[in-house]
């Protein structure tokens, strides 16, 4: 769906809040964990 590099501004403040709090940092593990679609 998006990628981590490439969100569309729309979406922006509503991924960023979600990136906060189920994303990791991009290096951690390399697979991203379920809850981030």
């Amino acid at each position: 769906m998006l990628f981590d590099n490439e969100k569309p501004p729309a979406t922006t403040s509503s991924m960023s809040i979600r990136n906060r709090r189920h994303i990791p940092p991009p290096s951690t593990s390399g697979a991203k964990p379920p809850g981030y679609w």
